[in-house]
């Protein structure tokens, strides 16, 4: 009937998304022909359990209208991704909430760029095989791994449920307050929130590592990895990298 709401579009990726269930999507902001979808298994809650402690590969797909049949890149996780978001000042910058209860980043400047600039010699070339060789250049774009993932102790005991960034000029600090305006970064969102069944609401920073390392005092105080000696802030981890942790007044039940 008049009524009735049309398809105009099909995605389909035959590789990771086929028979599979998609549990949340995203506009790329600032974009109307570009979204991102999160892939996850289609199993029941029993199926669920007896897999949930094998290491696996899970994807978010970016499409684009423009290919219905190539996503434009492969964002992956340890773990499947139950929501994620796009920053909405900072579009190439991804955050998602996994089966595990950990929250991860994905920074996807030097994949687009380098897609972009594929694109842009294809163009240039004109010819119909030239263009069909771009594509197949764009379908061999690695997935982007994550760069960074909370660290599992002090992430969510459940599946993350909801995540949602905090507008640019609504920042608190480790007390929950609010940041002064002097200490706002006009126009750029670094905070955002993470809900899940296990009672808890987190705040999350993507400055993590100027704050573990000190370099924000008046934001948060280096916190403590979970377990670790009460004297003992672990700035760093043995590999060198600096663990992901909500700052710790920002954990309410």
């Amino acid at each position: 009937g008049e009524n009735d709401i049309k398809e105009l579009r099909t995605f389909t990726d035959l590789e990771y998304s086929k028979s599979n269930a998609l549990s949340a999507i995203d506009w790329v902001p600032g974009s109307a022909s570009s979204l991102g979808v999160s892939v996850v298994k289609n199993l029941n809650f029993d199926e669920r359990v007896n897999v949930s402690g094998q290491v696996d590969r899970a994807f978010i797909l970016l499409w684009d209208f423009g290919d219905l049949i190539h996503p434009q890149l492969k964002l992956q996780a340890p773990k499947e991704v139950f929501c994620f978001r796009f920053n909405p000042t900072e579009p190439m910058m991804v955050v998602g909430g996994l089966l595990s209860g950990q929250v991860a980043l994905w920074d996807l400047k030097e994949s687009m760029a380098l897609l972009g600039a594929r694109r842009r010699r294809s163009n240039r070339k004109g010819a119909k095989s030239s263009r069909d060789k771009g594509t197949a250049e764009e379908e061999l774009l690695p997935p982007v791994d994550v760069c960074a993932l909370s660290t599992i102790d002090a992430s969510h005991k459940r599946i993350v449920a909801d995540l949602v960034w905090l507008p640019w000029d609504i920042q608190v600090d480790s007390r929950g307050a609010l940041l002064p305006k002097d200490r706002l970064v006009p126009e750029k969102s670094f905070q955002f929130i993470t809900v899940a069944s296990d009672g808890q609401l987190l705040v999350w920073d993507t400055r993590f590592e100027e704050i573990m390392r000190g370099n924000m005092p008046w934001l948060a105080k280096p916190r403590a990895k979970p377990g670790a000696a009460a004297n003992d802030n672990e700035s760093e981890d043995k590999k060198g990298k600096v663990p992901w942790l909500p700052p710790p007044s920002l954990e309410f039940e």
